[in-house]
């Protein structure tokens, strides 16, 4: 498909071997190329984005269920809160841009798992971004993930907050593993930037929570 906005919006249930092409540029709170919202119990698998995703360097508060505008990714924007979202196989070759930015996802509130995902696509962020999962509010499994190859080096490059080469940011209280990551993306914050948090697979881990790293 080739489509000018998100292929989906909202979005449940089991998708496979889907391409998406062309661009998505969104002034939504949220977007993704195959679609801007989980809202269900989802199973994602095979889906292959060359669009790129551009959204807004601003966000601004939100009271509904998903906090914050301001979110994408190349895969999905975001997900409710609740739900388990399964996401594997996946691959982004798209440039990402906005505010929260992932090459797979912008930012999750679910209970996640990603296997087997990979970006070759530049992710440029204002708050987070990351070659896979910008930011995660809940447990997680990041399982055989990799940003970029031996011959492609994505630039990750964020202006304010917090970057990695996987996973950007994980909120507060949460738990969850990282197993067998690769990152060979170019990963830059501004030297001027608030807090400033990089790192090759995670950015900044949650103060409170328990994250392990497996393999290499």
């Amino acid at each position: 498909t080739t489509p000018s906005r998100p292929l989906f919006d909202p979005f449940e249930g089991t998708a496979k071997h889907f391409t998406t092409e062309c661009s998505v540029t969104s002034n939504a709170d949220r977007a993704g190329a195959f679609c801007n919202t989980v809202v269900g119990d989802t199973t994602l698998s095979g889906i292959i984005n060359k669009a790129s995703v551009t959204g807004s360097m601003s966000a601004t508060a939100k009271s509904d269920d998903l906090g914050v505008s301001g979110v994408y990714g190349g895969i999905i924007g975001t997900t409710l809160k609740s739900i388990n979202v399964t996401i594997e196989s996946c691959e982004n070759y798209g440039k990402i841009s906005g505010y929260d930015a992932g090459g797979i996802a912008g930012k999750t509130h679910c209970k996640l798992t990603v296997k087997n995902c990979k970006n070759f696509g530049d992710i440029d962020s204002f708050d987070v971004g990351a070659g896979i999962i910008g930011w995660t509010w809940d447990d997680y499994t990041i399982e055989g993930c990799v940003n970029g190859s031996k011959t492609v080096s994505p630039k990750i490059v964020n202006a304010d907050d917090c970057a990695g080469g996987i996973v950007a940011y994980v909120s507060g209280n949460t738990t969850g593993t990282i197993k067998n990551c690769v990152n060979y993306g170019k990963i830059s914050i501004d030297p001027n930037a608030e807090k400033k948090s990089a790192g090759g697979i995670m950015g900044r881990p949650g103060a409170k929570g328990t994250h392990n790293y497996e393999g290499r």
